[in-house]
């Protein structure tokens, strides 16, 4: 085995997870998912070529994939994206062969990507995969978010979109914010959308 070009191998999953969250976070981003693909394989590239990991890293990072690409397109809980971002770290550091070195260049690549996405929510974007989580432990009728027992209410009413649905969001109906998902499609922020459907105690809407 050949040594490993750390910084290298850093820069680029650095470059991958930043493009990766710069991907979920904004819309029609094609660019960013360009980059993404093209750092993601250089990295593994490098590790095969250079290493003798074989290739279950590159598998684990294939399945991390699809399961991003599920959360993307398919509204839902969230897990799926979870999931995915977990299997795409786990196949990184499978794929260094270093332990060590495997933590820290993992760790550098999500302190920037964390920063990144501070920033892409203090700019207003927001994916909501944590905030579907905690939607579904602590948010109350007080807070402005209801049971699904009365939530029939909301049929039929409109409001403005405060965060972009991809597809899931949030709006604003008077005082009240509301979750609510798409039916796939990507709806910008301060958009009028109407609720047209209550399934399960989520709200899906459409675009006016």
């Amino acid at each position: 085995m050949q040594e490993m070009p750390w910084f290298i191998l850093t820069l680029l999953l650095t470059m991958a997870f930043v493009s990766l969250v710069i991907t979920v976070f904004v819309p029609k981003q094609k660019y960013s998912l360009i980059l993404m693909g093209l750092s993601f394989f250089g990295y593994f590239a490098l590790t095969m070529i250079l290493g003798d990991q074989g290739a279950v890293p590159s598998l684990f990072f294939i399945l991390g994939i699809i399961l991003l690409f599920v959360e993307l397109f398919v509204p839902g809980f969230g897990l799926p994206g979870i999931a995915g971002l977990f299997l795409i770290a786990l196949a990184s550091s499978m794929a260094a062969g270093s332990l060590a070195m495997a933590v820290i260049m993992v760790g550098i690549a999500l302190l920037i990507s964390l920063i990144t996405i501070w920033i892409l929510i203090r700019m207003g974007y927001n994916k909501t995969i944590f905030h579907e989580l905690a939607l579904e432990t602590q948010l109350t009728g007080e807070e402005g978010f209801h049971s699904a027992s009365n939530q029939s209410c909301y049929l039929g009413k409109e409001g403005i979109t405060e965060t972009i649905l991809r597809p899931s969001g949030i709006i604003r109906i008077g005082e009240e914010r509301l979750d609510v998902v798409t039916r796939g499609e990507f709806i910008p922020k301060g958009e009028i959308v109407e609720i047209i459907r209550i399934e399960g105690g989520k709200k899906l809407v459409r675009r006016k």
